[in-house]
């Protein structure tokens, strides 16, 4: 089940460390990252858990415009998420 992450544990962290080393040998994520992540509200940290460790994650980050919101969406180990239109 895909979950919002809005806190986590020293364990989640790990998790997503690793996830984002499948990227490249230079990807990381670290403390201070995530925390900017969680801590905006134009972003979205999803996540899949599997026997309590998260196996996925994807993120959410909206901008918004003068002439109408943009969202981009970012994955490791990809999974679908269905949004509804951000603008009328």
């Amino acid at each position: 089940m895909v979950e919002e992450l809005n806190s986590y544990t020293p364990q989640d962290l790990a998790d997503l460390d690793a996830l984002m080393h499948e990227l490249s040998a230079t990807s990381f994520c670290n403390e201070e990252l995530l925390n900017n992540a969680l801590n905006d509200a134009n972003v979205h940290v999803y996540v899949i858990r599997d026997k309590g460790h998260i196996v996925a994650t994807g993120t959410l980050c909206i901008k918004h415009t003068l002439e109408f919101t943009v969202s981009h969406h970012f994955s490791v180990r990809s999974f679908e998420i269905k949004y509804l239109p951000l603008s009328p």
